[in-house]
């Protein structure tokens, strides 16, 4: 395979910082708290790590063929992929290589509930399960599952593709 021509993206370093004072004890505080904290972590978590990715995502233009092997079905499933990714998430410039942490496509450790319905986007489109249980989001983090990995996941086990592409079982 050639080597990526974009660097993986990857989250900040040092990121995330521990919540502040303040936000530990609004998270004691009924209501009002709650929204002090609530705007904090938004603040402290989400807003560096999605300036941060922008900023690597506005050095991608295109994503040659050649960056899946020029292998149709993968570019074919990535794209799928990366379509129910934008539908879910709303990513304005979907330049994913398969390098790239699927736990940023889908935003993971950022979401609000959209990585589940990226999830759910996915499986739909692709008629198979991606996640049989939360050990696999757990999973996809500890172990840094790339969006190529996915794809091939997704492409060995959907039986739209079966006919087409062995599986790497047998």
């Amino acid at each position: 395979m050639p080597p990526p021509i974009y660097p993986p993206l990857h989250y900040p370093e040092g990121w995330p910082e521990p919540p502040g004072l303040v936000e530990k004890i609004g998270r004691w505080i009924p209501v009002v708290g709650w929204i002090v904290a609530a705007a904090l972590e938004y603040r402290r978590l989400k807003r560096p790590a999605w300036d941060f990715i922008d900023a690597q995502m506005d050095q991608r233009t295109h994503v040659p063929d050649s960056a899946w092997d020029d292998d149709e079905m993968r570019i074919e499933a990535a794209n799928v992929v990366v379509d129910a990714c934008v539908e879910a998430i709303g990513w304005d410039r979907p330049y994913f290589i398969p390098e790239d942490p699927f736990e940023i496509m889908i935003e993971l450790r950022t979401g609000d509930c959209c990585e589940l319905d990226a999830v759910f986007r996915i499986e739909r489109a692709f008629e198979t399960r991606l996640m049989h249980s939360e050990n696999d989001t757990t999973r996809w983090i500890t172990e840094g599952t790339t969006f190529g990995e996915i794809v091939d996941q997704l492409i060995a086990n959907s039986p739209k593709y079966a006919p087409r592409y062995p599986s790497s079982t047998t």
